[in-house]
């Protein structure tokens, strides 16, 4: 799923977060969102999805506006996802 350019805010990322927190799009293997308007709220909903979500592989976030408490939200839930390979902050 290529995203990137379109404008995301935080409430398209938490509903994105939504669907990858229910597992429900188990062929979704790569979202790439770059180029958005994606804050730490958006991030933090994001990174909370990742500790249960099990198909997503590569997750491409760079140049939004995430500061610091997004990326920390990243680092404690990859403690519980096996199976993400690639995050791009």
């Amino acid at each position: 799923l290529s995203l990137s350019w379109t404008q995301i805010e935080d409430e398209t990322a938490c509903a994105l977060a939504s669907v990858l927190a229910s597992n429900r799009c188990t062929s979704l293997s790569q979202v790439f969102l770059p180029h958005n308007s994606i804050t730490t709220a958006g991030a933090v909903a994001i990174a909370a999805a990742l500790s249960t979500n099990s198909s997503l592989r590569e997750l491409d976030l760079r140049f939004n506006k995430i500061r610091v408490d997004g990326a920390r939200a990243f680092a404690e839930s990859l403690s519980s996802n096996s199976s993400l390979t690639l995050l791009d902050l």
